[in-house]
Order: C-alpha cells, then structure tokens, then sequence
C-alpha cells in the first residue's frame, strides 16, 4: 500500500489519510479539523499550486494551501 500526497490527486479522486508529515502545530491542527489517520478525503476543487478544497468524511467541505495538502500522505483505491 503505497501513500502519496494528497495534493498530487486530481479532482474527483479521493483517498484514506494514512499520516501527516508536518511540524507539531501544523499536524495538531489538521487532526483537530478531522485529518486524523483513517479520514476518507476527495478532492472537489484543484487549482495547479493553488488552493485545494477537499471534502472530508463526505460531509465538510474544507480548503487547503498546496503546501499543507502536501503534507497529508494518503493511499488510493487503484
């Protein structure tokens, strides 16, 4: 089972966050909106190296910077 960046996904596509490869504060934060290990994320909206809007557990609609999602390691369903 091989992780991947959760922003190398296109839109439409969607994945199990597995860790979160960020700093303490940056990590804390994401797991406090829902990020945990486990969480079911899809990419809605996908601007090159802009924002990302991801719905998280297919109910909250949430918006990211490039760099925060790169720090979201997730696995695919191929």
């Amino acid at each position: 089972m091989a992780s991947t960046p959760l922003s190398i996904l296109d839109e439409g596509e969607g994945g199990k966050v597995i860790e979160i490869l960020a700093g303490r504060g940056l990590r804390q934060r994401l797991m406090a909106i829902g990020f945990g290990p486990g969480s079911f994320v899809k990419v809605l909206k996908k601007t090159g190296h802009g924002p990302i809007i991801v719905e998280l557990k297919g109910c909250c609609k949430v918006g990211l910077g490039f760099g925060e999602a790169s720090k979201i390691m997730v696995t695919t369903e191929d």
